[in-house]
């Protein structure tokens, strides 16, 4: 090789060089800053990029998560109130309670006609036909003569009741309705015990047990604080009830026969000094009664009356005597 040869191939060795180089640092210059402030400030791009995505990401899991929203119903009185979450937004509504809109009383029927309820309940009236037969109700009883007077002739004297302490107790357990138009008319029956105790003005007398009729005797022996007859029954109605709606609760008015068989009859006897002696016979009372009974109340509480149609004691030369009773009561 001579030597114009040599200097050649050096100048094309360092021209290819040159190239090579010059395209490295283009290369170079593109992915790293001059600068420290452009490196910095690049760094927290993709920081703040990397954050971000990974922001999104949570976010749209959790969205997910709360598509289906979430309802709370509040109620107070007849205000209603509803609290709806749907992952997004809170939403609060009002709603008015239907049965505070009525412009007749077609409304107030259409309203009860598409009630779903089983029972009376604050806002709402039921459509189907609820009783008032089962409770307790206490009152007072007594007797009256035929002709309706409850001063009793002169033979029957001795069985004149002292009223104020003469009680009638009645458990109700079991009641069936019957409805006849739709909510406001309606059949009602049951069954239930119920106990008269009559409290003899004159303590001193005795029913005797044994005899044909119904008769007595004065005890003379002992000093006595209280002579009463008590008999128990178990009893079947078959009443008409009227419910007449009075804001959110029923006005009911019934009234009908109530049947009864005799369970059991007593007499008791209670000296002054606490010697107590007790009679178990039937003591000529009637083994049945079929008695007139009307009822009125609102809601859980109601006042009654009754009158037997039946004689308390049965047999021609017994006291015609037909009892009677009115008292109030708690309706289950």
């Amino acid at each position: 090789m001579n030597f114009k040869s040599l200097i050649l191939f050096i100048f094309t060795i360092y021209l290819g060089s040159s190239v090579a180089l010059a395209s490295y640092s283009n290369t170079i210059s593109m992915n790293v800053p001059d600068t420290i402030t452009e490196k910095i400030t690049q760094e927290e791009v993709i920081v703040r990029d990397t954050a971000f995505g990974d922001l999104e990401r949570e976010l749209n899991e959790l969205n997910e998560n709360t598509k289906i929203a979430d309802t709370t119903k509040i109620r107070v009185g007849k205000l209603k109130i509803s609290v709806i979450d749907d992952g997004e937004d809170v939403i609060i509504t009002r709603e008015k309670d239907k049965d505070t809109d009525w412009d007749d009383w077609e409304d107030r029927d259409d309203y009860w006609d598409n009630d779903s309820d089983n029972d009376f309940s604050v806002g709402s009236i039921n459509k189907k036909f609820k009783p008032h037969w089962a409770g307790f109700y206490m009152g007072l009883n007594n007797y009256m003569t035929s002709d309706f007077s409850t001063t009793l002739p002169e033979d029957s004297e001795y069985l004149a009741v002292n009223t104020n302490k003469s009680y009638e107790v009645i458990i109700n357990f079991a009641e069936l309705g019957i409805p006849i138009i739709k909510h406001r008319i309606g059949l009602v029956t049951g069954i239930g015990f119920k106990w008269n105790n009559y409290k003899f003005k004159n303590t001193q007398v005795r029913l005797i047990p044994d005899s044909s009729y119904l008769t007595y005797e004065i005890d003379t022996i002992n000093n006595n604080s209280k002579s009463k007859l008590t008999v128990s029954y178990l009893t079947v109605p078959l009443l008409l009830e009227f419910q007449i709606p009075v804001q959110d609760n029923p006005l009911f008015i019934s009234a009908g026969v109530e049947g009864s068989i005799k369970l059991g009859s007593h007499t008791k006897m209670k000296t002054n000094d606490g010697k107590k002696s007790k009679d178990k016979s039937d003591f000529h009372v009637s083994p049945y009664t079929l008695a007139v009974t009307a009822r009125i109340g609102y809601d859980w509480f109601g006042i009654y009356g009754s009158y037997s149609l039946q004689k308390l004691f049965q047999g021609d030369e017994s006291p015609e005597l037909y009892p009677f009773a009115i008292g109030i009561g708690i309706v289950f």
